[in-house]
């Protein structure tokens, strides 16, 4: 049996027509200027070593936590403190590491982030 004749799709004008380019940012000139400024790299690297160890502890801790309430039910039923079991106590450790994560999140780049990206935007001006 013959396959089925398809017709060729007629080019679109909204699509790239090479796909590495939607790979690539597209930044004006003076876009280009920041971030290919030393400043800005070191912006970035500094938020990958805070952002990524913040993630990886979250993700960690509430992956355990969903490990433990599917494979450890009778470890889970067991009481902490009055009614409550460690199951609801890992819930709410998990409510609690979140919002600790965000406003620690929230103090370092006020403290560390502001000021460097501060000093990319000065190093730009001092380069345009």
């Amino acid at each position: 049996m013959a396959a089925p004749f398809v017709a060729p799709r007629p080019p679109n004008a909204l699509e790239p027509s090479d796909t590495t380019s939607l790979l690539r940012p597209r930044f004006s000139t003076a876009g280009r200027r920041v971030v290919d400024g030393s400043e800005f790299r070191s912006l970035l690297s500094l938020k990958r070593r805070t952002i990524g160890p913040m993630l990886a502890g979250g993700m960690t801790f509430f992956l355990a936590v969903l490990a433990l309430a599917g494979f450890a039910r009778p470890l889970m039923s067991e009481k902490v403190v009055g009614p409550l079991n460690l199951g609801y106590a890992l819930i709410l450790a998990t409510y609690a590491m979140c919002w600790g994560l965000a406003i620690l999140y929230t103090f370092v780049a006020d403290r560390r982030f502001d000021p460097q990206a501060a000093r990319a935007v000065a190093e730009r001006e001092v380069r345009s």
